[in-house]
Protein backbone atom coordinates (compact mmCIF):
# COMPACT_ATOMS: atom_id res chain seq x y z
CA UNK A 1 0.00 0.00 0.00
CA UNK A 2 2.93 2.56 0.56
CA UNK A 3 4.42 1.80 -2.20
CA UNK A 4 1.71 2.15 -4.35
CA UNK A 5 0.80 5.97 -2.70
CA UNK A 6 4.88 6.52 -3.09
CA UNK A 7 4.58 6.21 -6.65
CA UNK A 8 0.50 7.59 -7.18
CA UNK A 9 1.66 10.58 -5.04
CA UNK A 10 5.31 10.83 -6.40
CA UNK A 11 4.20 10.77 -10.00
CA UNK A 12 1.19 13.21 -9.43
CA UNK A 13 3.48 16.11 -7.67
CA UNK A 14 6.25 15.40 -10.35
CA UNK A 15 3.88 15.90 -13.13
CA UNK A 16 3.30 19.31 -11.52
CA UNK A 17 6.78 19.92 -10.95
CA UNK A 18 7.86 19.17 -14.98
CA UNK A 19 5.19 21.25 -16.27
CA UNK A 20 5.81 24.44 -13.37
CA UNK A 21 9.66 24.04 -14.68
CA UNK A 22 9.36 23.72 -17.92
CA UNK A 23 7.22 26.74 -17.55
CA UNK A 24 9.35 28.49 -16.16
CA UNK A 25 12.95 27.82 -17.22
CA UNK A 26 12.54 25.97 -20.40
CA UNK A 27 14.34 23.53 -21.09
CA UNK A 28 16.79 23.38 -18.58
CA UNK A 29 14.00 23.55 -16.02
CA UNK A 30 12.71 20.18 -17.63
CA UNK A 31 15.77 17.97 -17.29
CA UNK A 32 16.46 19.47 -13.63
CA UNK A 33 12.53 18.44 -12.60
CA UNK A 34 13.24 15.37 -13.95
CA UNK A 35 16.70 14.85 -11.98
CA UNK A 36 14.70 16.06 -8.64
CA UNK A 37 11.53 14.02 -9.62
CA UNK A 38 13.76 10.81 -9.90
CA UNK A 39 15.82 11.39 -6.59
CA UNK A 40 12.92 12.69 -4.40
CA UNK A 41 11.28 9.14 -5.07
CA UNK A 42 14.27 6.98 -4.16
CA UNK A 43 14.90 8.71 -1.57
CA UNK A 44 11.29 8.54 -0.03
CA UNK A 45 11.28 4.75 -1.26
CA UNK A 46 14.41 4.28 0.60
CA UNK A 47 12.45 5.75 3.62
CA UNK A 48 9.32 3.10 2.82
CA UNK A 49 11.61 0.44 2.79
CA UNK A 50 13.59 1.30 6.11
CA UNK A 51 10.38 1.76 7.86
CA UNK A 52 9.62 -1.75 6.73
CA UNK A 53 12.77 -2.86 7.94
CA UNK A 54 12.32 -1.55 11.00
CA UNK A 55 8.43 -3.19 11.60
CA UNK A 56 10.47 -6.66 10.69
CA UNK A 57 13.44 -6.20 12.56
CA UNK A 58 10.74 -5.44 16.21
CA UNK A 59 8.39 -8.03 15.09
CA UNK A 60 11.76 -10.76 14.98
CA UNK A 61 12.67 -9.57 18.15
CA UNK A 62 9.41 -9.75 19.98
CA UNK A 63 9.10 -13.36 18.96
CA UNK A 64 12.80 -13.66 20.17
CA UNK A 65 11.76 -12.79 23.31
CA UNK A 66 8.27 -14.61 23.10
CA UNK A 67 10.44 -17.42 22.10
CA UNK A 68 12.96 -17.24 24.96
CA UNK A 69 10.04 -16.55 27.92
CA UNK A 70 7.78 -20.21 26.67
CA UNK A 71 11.36 -22.09 26.92
CA UNK A 72 11.95 -20.55 30.35
CA UNK A 73 8.34 -21.39 31.61
CA UNK A 74 8.76 -24.85 30.59
CA UNK A 75 12.26 -25.24 32.22
CA UNK A 76 9.94 -24.22 35.51
CA UNK A 77 7.70 -26.87 35.25
CA UNK A 78 10.76 -29.86 35.39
Amino acid sequence: MQRASVMGLGSILGAALAAWATWYAPPMGTVVSFYVIEIAMVAVAWAVFFQYAKKDEEKMLLEQRLHKDSLSCLENID
